[in-house]
């Protein structure tokens, strides 16, 4: 009985439940069929189907070849590494296995996958970040309440967005729980730098850095923005140089070890099992390979009206290679050659040489885009998305032909390039969308301009520095983007709270008033 009273009285199990009802009474983890049936994801079916054949075989297998398959070529592996990889549109188009190996694990661990359960999944791993990231603010802000707020206002969020939380399941969407998840990260670096140089702190960085690894191979440029990230908050804690160097080599090992350790051991455990695996380990000793940006890069500078006629389209891009570099594609039918992405490497630097002026005025205005994209995205994100990166048009929007897709997709029109006269915003969302900036702005100053608040101002730092990664890749590629719209209403919510909990009026204010919800 005194166990149970005590328990009752701990506040930490206070803060949970109230977590949980908060979660209940919302409905977050129930799927809306409705929203997820709209839209469609990339590749869904097919990962859906392989990793219930994993499931049934006993072993990681991700030998994918989508560019064989769809064009009648014929193609072989041999034992290692080489059949660990997903090729999705030419002979050197490695697109990132991490997404695929996770739902293996699940199937090879008993669980049959169904696009109900991807879904489900999808939704409740942003639940779960959600959960994480308010328990780091309850903690960062000393405060229940403060934690009970972030919920509340991110499952608000999330009810905006649920085409693409759950309705386009895939990895190009799984994304949107790295930001929510590197925070929290950020957060607890700082607080736990001292104990860096202890057995809790190195074991903390190393899996954060397994953490890394795994979203590097979910999607690399998500990833690689993370750990530079993190990089960069290593370098400004407030600790030795020698802890500093120790803190990236135990980041660092996490990192290789599900990057390049992992794979090495899935083809072994698969070679071993088909007694494909003659002894001979040199087929192992490379890494899996991984989509280049060059294809997404020079689509990008299709965004706009240019000087080479590249529209944001793969046909587009073909036509211009093949005229350019006749290696670089097949001489009739669409799919790469071996010097497809040497030729659009030349093609890239051949535009911003000759053109550069043009490529920077489209890249400025890629960059004042982003605060379109935000309250666009967001308005639009219970509407139906094909294939993630495609906005679609809302009811009364009219788009300019430079800003539609040569080829129409299967649910409809899909608006590419934003343009002011797209947003069609209500009063409300541009009100919201304002404000938001402007809490962002007073937090960051608020943290910068006061002395007593340079750990904070390293915490703001290291999220201004990675949220700037982000939009610069979707600034240069438009597939990007979704995690930064994310990140930036996660920013907003933690810079209000900041303000509200740190500022010393404010704050005076809510703990006289809600002192019972302190810590």
């Amino acid at each position: 009985m005194t166990y149970i009273l005590k328990t009752l009285n701990n506040r930490y199990f206070i803060f949970i439940m109230g977590i949980i009802l908060i979660i209940s009474v919302s409905g977050a983890l129930k799927i809306d069929q409705n929203i997820a049936n709209k839209s469609e994801g990339y590749f869904v079916a097919q990962n859906i189907e392989q990793a219930n054949e994993a499931g049934r075989l006993g072993y990681i297998k991700y030998e994918v070849n989508d560019y064989a398959k769809g064009f009648g070529l014929e193609w072989t592996w041999k034992p290692g590494m080489h059949r660990m990889r997903i090729i999705r549109s030419g002979p050197e188009d490695f697109d990132d296995v991490g997404y695929i190996s996770f739902l293996e694990l699940i199937t090879i661990a008993g669980k049959k996958i169904t696009l109900t359960f991807v879904e489900r999944l999808h939704n409740l791993t942003f639940i779960i970040s959600l959960v994480i990231l308010s328990f780091v603010v309850m903690r960062f802000y000393r405060n229940m309440l403060a934690g009970w707020v972030f919920m509340i206002l991110a499952l608000i969020l999330k009810s905006k967005i649920l085409s693409i939380v759950y309705g386009s399941p895939d990895s190009r969407t799984f994304v949107i729980s790295f930001p929510i998840i590197l925070f929290g990260i950020i957060f607890g670096l700082n607080r736990l730098s001292s104990y860096l140089d202890k057995s809790i702190g190195r074991v903390f960085i190393l899996m954060v850095g397994l953490l890394i690894g795994a979203m590097i191979s979910i999607r690399s440029a998500e990833g690689m923005a993370a750990l530079y990230a993190i990089l960069f908050s290593i370098v400004l804690l407030r600790i030795g140089i020698k802890q500093k160097a120790l803190a990236v080599v135990t980041l660092m090992a996490g990192y290789f070890f599900v990057t390049i350790a992992m794979p090495v051991v899935f083809a072994l455990h698969r070679d071993i099992k088909t007694g494909e695996f003659n002894g001979d380990i040199e087929p192992y000793l490379q890494t899996t390979g991984k989509h280049q940006a060059w294809h997404s890069v020079v689509l990008g500078t299709g965004k706009y009206q240019n000087s080479i006629g590249m529209r944001y389209d793969d046909v587009a891009s073909y036509d211009i290679l093949r005229a350019k570099y006749p290696d670089a594609m097949d001489a009739t039918r669409n799919f790469h050659g071996k010097g497809y992405y040497h030729g659009l490497r030349g093609i890239f630097f051949d535009y911003i040489t000759h053109h550069p002026f043009e490529y920077f005025a489209n890249l400025t205005k890629a960059y004042a885009e982003l605060f379109y994209f935000i309250p666009y995205a967001t308005s639009a994100g219970n509407l139906t998305w094909w294939r993630y990166g495609y906005l679609p048009l809302k009811q009364g929007v009219v788009a300019d032909d430079w800003d539609m897709p040569l080829r129409i997709d299967p649910h409809g029109e899909n608006l590419l390039v934003l343009k002011y006269s797209y947003l069609k915003l209500t009063a409300v969302e541009w009100t919201v969308f304002i404000l938001a900036i402007i809490v962002i702005i007073l937090a960051v100053r608020y943290s910068f301009l006061t002395v007593t608040e340079k750990g904070n101002k390293n915490i703001f730092l290291v999220i201004v520095f990675y949220m700037f990664l982000i939009a610069t890749q979707r600034a240069i590629v438009p597939q990007h983007g979704f995690s930064f719209m994310v990140g930036f209403w996660i920013l907003s919510i933690i810079s209000l709270l900041y303000i509200c909990f740190n500022n010393s009026v404010i704050k005076s204010f809510v703990y006289w008033r809600l002192k019972i919800f302190s810590i």
